[in-house]
């Protein structure tokens, strides 16, 4: 996803309102969401709801864990500080 369609999927978690913007590319997503199931359309047309499908990638994302970092050798092996230097320098 799209930082743009992250932000209208949790305006939408948070709202029935309309989007405050209106452009083509909020047309296209808002039907991109309809056709996965992820917003339904309400009344009036311009209000839309989450699904329960909604909320439950919603509850994805906020339980996406922090990325980490891997330092790797030259053979793409990783590197721990915990191995001894002449162990990290040794070919293996």
């Amino acid at each position: 996803m799209t930082p743009y369609e992250i932000k209208l999927l949790v305006h939408h978690y948070c709202t029935e309102d309309p989007y405050p913007q209106h452009s083509e590319i909020l047309s296209d997503t808002l039907r991109i969401f309809i056709d996965n199931g992820l917003i339904e359309q309400v009344i009036p047309e311009d209000h839309y709801k989450i699904t329960d499908r909604g909320m439950a990638h919603i509850d994805q994302l906020c339980n996406i864990s922090w990325p980490t970092q891997v330092w790797v050798d030259e053979r793409g092996r990783p590197v721990t500080r915990d191995q001894p230097i002449a162990k990290i320098n040794q070919k293996a």
